[in-house]
């Protein structure tokens, strides 16, 4: 065996044993890390609350998608409206007025009445009215009135029914409605004590009522109403978006009602007036108030009858679900390639929303839905983006592995077929790695469009009146999208000068305009900073033919970053004018930090930033090399000169580019 053989052999047995040791270490084990550490964190981010108002956004939106339901026939809500008012006179009324509606709607025959009106102190000026109150409240043996709780004197105590009435009713029942930081009404609490005295919701009690059922039992896991099981946790209100059927409580003490329209019916006295200040929101309240407290007394009543209360997964459930699905997705994915991924992940989302809303729909069952999409998010980007680091590496293994083999080489024709076969392979994996740079910047930037497009609408109220929290969480996710879009745009222009499908559109335009256009688009930025924007253009007309896009885009990118990396109190200069060689000159002079001398050579290298400037501001290391390919492509040149610690000064010269 000569020497050439033996080196041969052992270079493909290298190489062998190198995509054996990558495949297993590089490619098996990193995905499963990736999708433990996102699945810990997003179910951080659920646990501790974080998500929960993006959360009741899309839990109120479930009630709008699915539409209104029809309200239960057998509630009717006799109303203390504007008319009332204005022929019964100011609030509150007399008692005699009460005991006359309920001596008429008992002659009517309604099985229960409820008052949504708290009547907790006696009638000082008309004693004879409460005695009518208590006696017809005692005579239909079916009244149900309401209590509340108040800070009295710093303690949280119940507010009742005057003693005698409270003895006189069949029932009482509190009306504490229970809401998140949001405040809309989404549930209530079954059962309440307060310094050992108990009360059971006001609608629970009316419904006990109206079933017949003597005693409300409390099991171990649930509250028994006869054969209804309710929960004991607080119970989600599945709402109708519905009006149920009403009528003037005037109207029902002048007599003018059908003669059945309270025949075994539920009858609710409330206010609906909105004069009387009882108006809520409701999932279907698009952040208005519009439902009155009355109204989701209903609902509550209609979703105990019904048992369809809406129930939510447990959050141990949540947390090992999004474990799962984190873990799930990263097996998915990470063996395909990135458009593939990209589709996969589509499809997952578009199953998540299927299932979340249906299951919702179908089962009152309410699964979150922001967790689950953020972790399949997660983690599609990070495998991807380890897919991108895993190309990077390959090339410089390749390139290590070529300088070891060639100091064993002996013999030049080995040598020489060695370097063409490693310049072929480096050529692969550039192309490679172009390809999935532009692959991944092109394929996400679809969805991040999506993403903007329904922030703004958020944003601008088409979803629903939206709190000034929620307000600041959208225009952050605003902020990020642009970011990341201008990055994947970056990303994109990279990838198509390395391929050399770089175009110019050439058209013929005035410099000066473009010019004045981009400085308008910084103003209230440098404002912001009270930086000064000094603009000397020598000539009334710059004409010139170019691609107007793209110098418009090496400006924003000169403009920007003189902005950027100036301090406040500074200054920008620019300067444009003629020369005498036809040529168009641009300079852009700022205040800034300055770049150190040893750095100026590098500074339109890709991925170069300058040491002074880390620390300053993020970036990519993209902007510079994109506007000096740009300036060679118009056959232009640009350079720089900087002083650390006084500024910078970039002049760009576009040859033979003006009109006559």
């Amino acid at each position: 065996m000569n020497l050439c053989s033996f080196n041969s052999s052992t270079i493909v047995n290298s190489r062998r044993l190198v995509g054996r040791t990558m495949k297993t270490k590089k490619q098996k084990y990193p995905w499963l890390l990736i999708s433990l550490v996102v699945g810990i964190l997003v179910s951080s981010l659920y646990g501790s609350g974080l998500l929960d108002r993006l959360e009741w956004v899309v839990y109120d939106l479930k009630f709008q998608l699915r539409g209104k339901m029809v309200s239960d026939k057998n509630i009717v809500i006799v109303a203390i409206d504007e008319q009332s008012l204005k022929d019964l006179g100011r609030w509150p009324w007399s008692r005699r007025c009460h005991a006359e509606l309920i001596d008429k709607l008992s002659r009517a025959g309604a099985r229960t009445i409820a008052f949504d009106v708290l009547l907790a102190e006696p009638e000082w000026q008309d004693p004879d009215g409460d005695k009518k109150l208590v006696q017809a409240t005692k005579a239909s043996s079916n009244i149900i009135y309401l209590t509340a709780c108040n800070f009295i004197e710093g303690k949280l105590k119940w507010i009742k029914p005057f003693p005698c009435l409270a003895q006189a009713a069949a029932g009482l029942g509190h009306g504490e409605l229970e809401s998140p930081t949001d405040g809309v009404q989404r549930r209530i609490k079954l059962a309440r004590e307060i310094k050992g005295e108990r009360f059971y919701a006001f609608g629970l009690e009316i419904v006990r009522n109206y079933l017949r059922v003597k005693k409300i039992d409390e099991l171990e896991d649930s509250i028994a109403c006869g054969n209804l099981r309710l929960p004991k946790r607080p119970m989600y209100i599945n709402f109708t978006g519905s009006s149920y059927e009403q009528i003037s409580y005037w109207r029902v003490l002048s007599g003018k009602f059908p003669a059945d329209f309270f025949k075994g019916k539920i009858v609710l006295v409330g206010a609906t007036a909105k004069c009387m200040g009882d108006i809520r929101l409701t999932p279907f309240s698009k952040g208005i108030p519009l439902a009155n407290g009355i109204e989701i007394h209903a609902d509550i009543i209609q979703t105990i009858l019904k048992g369809n209360y809406i129930i939510p997964l447990n959050k141990l459930s949540i947390i090992l679900l999004i474990l799962l699905l984190s873990l799930g997705t990263a097996i998915l994915i990470q063996g395909l390639k990135i458009r593939h991924g990209i589709i996969v992940i589509g499809l997952l989302l578009a199953n998540i929303a299927i299932v979340c809303f249906s299951a919702f729909y179908h089962l009152h069952l309410h699964v979150p839905f922001i967790p689950l999409v953020l972790v399949i998010l997660l983690v599609a980007i990070s495998i991807i983006f380890w897919k991108i680091f895993l190309v990077e590496q390959k090339l410089t293994e390749k390139i290590l592995e070529f300088f070891k083999v060639t100091r064993k080489k002996e013999d030049m024709i080995e040598q020489v077929e060695a370097i063409a076969e490693l310049t072929r392979r480096l050529k692969e994996l550039d192309q490679l790695k172009s390809d999935l740079m532009s692959m991944v910047a092109h394929d996400f930037r679809t969805p991040l469009t999506v993403i903007k497009g329904y922030t703004a609408l958020m944003l601008d109220g088409d979803a629903g009146t939206i709190s000034k929290t929620q307000q600041e969480f959208l225009n952050t996710i605003d902020e990020s999208s642009d970011k990341l879009l201008n990055l994947i745009t970056d990303f994109l222009d990279v990838t198509r000068i390395e391929s050399g499908k770089f175009e110019m559109k050439y058209t013929e335009f005035d410099l000066k305009e473009l010019i004045v256009s981009v400085i308008k688009g910084f103003n209230e930025i440098s404002r912001g900073k009270n930086i000064a924007l000094q603009l000397n253009i020598q000539d009334e007309l710059l004409q010139i033919r170019a691609d107007k896009d793209r110098l418009q885009q090496v400006l924003d990118n000169l403009i920007g970053n003189a902005i950027k990396y100036t301090p406040e109190n500074g200054c920008v200069t620019i300067e444009a004018g003629g020369l005498e060689n036809e040529n168009i000159r641009v300079s852009i002079c700022d205040t800034g930090i300055g770049i150190p001398t040893a750095e100026l050579e590098k500074v339109f290298d890709k991925f170069f930033r300058a040491s002074s400037g880390q620390k300053f501001a993020s970036g990519t290391g993209f902007g510079l090399s994109i506007v000096k390919s740009i300036i060679d492509k118009h056959n232009g040149s640009i350079s720089v000169e900087s002083e650390l610690g006084k500024g910078s000064k970039f002049t760009f010269c576009l040859p033979e580019g003006r009109v006559a």
